[in-house]
């Protein structure tokens, strides 16, 4: 049989996706949970926790990471199909949340503070810890992964680092004193980009079959 013929066969038959996506459930949730003990032992809620839980921008730096979380889980589901094709809806909806905080805040703030709200405190801190936290649920959806049969393993791999930077960085949102939706918008998608990077380097040579 042709290749052509078995990745047309394969990609008609809906029975192994409800399978693979629970496996990548259950991966996401294990590295999850390691990330999320690493969390507790290097930094732990915020001091101000309580008080900064009343600002709305926290609540917009947790949820838009889980976003992207939920979106590329699923399009991971998608491409790791032979021929899947993963929506875009999928992983746009966390930008845009982010990109409409951005605009509240670029009109709520005088201008004079933009640049100093961008740069924040801890620019580098985040860029480092969001790929340590990200680490565990990279390699467990990684893994996972491997039993499924993508066309575009670079693309894969992509998304699933996209996928591994949101729970990382929905946790050390929890820690960062940074609220502002343009550092967030900045900081939190660099490091979402070189897991990303990181991602489509891996996927290229661990997910071809």
């Amino acid at each position: 049989m042709k290749t052509e013929h078995l990745i047309a066969m394969l990609a008609r038959d809906g029975t192994p996706v409800s399978p693979l996506r629970r496996l990548l459930a259950r991966a996401g949730a294990i590295g999850l949970g390691v990330a999320a003990v690493l969390f507790a032992l290097i930094y732990g809620l915020r001091p101000d926790f309580t008080a900064a839980a009343q600002d709305p921008r926290l609540w917009v730096k947790v949820v838009t990471p889980l976003m992207l979380l939920a979106g590329a889980g699923l399009a991971t589901s998608a491409l790791l199909r032979p021929e899947g094709r993963a929506r875009r809806s999928a992983l746009i909806a966390a930008p845009l949340v982010l990109g409409l905080a951005v605009i509240l805040e670029l009109v709520a703030l005088p201008a004079g503070r933009w640049g100093v709200a961008l740069v924040g405190d801890n620019a580098l801190k985040c860029i480092v810890s969001i790929p340590l936290l990200a680490l565990a649920p990279f390699i467990a959806l990684m893994r996972a992964a491997r039993e499924g049969a993508p066309t575009r393993p670079g693309l894969a791999g992509a998304v699933i680092g996209l996928a591994a930077a949101g729970g990382g960085a929905a946790l050390y949102a929890l820690y960062c004193p940074d609220d502002s939706p343009l550092f967030v918008a900045t900081w939190y998608s660099l490091a979402a980009l070189a897991m990303a990077g990181l991602g489509a380097l891996v996927g290229q040579r661990w997910l071809r079959w």
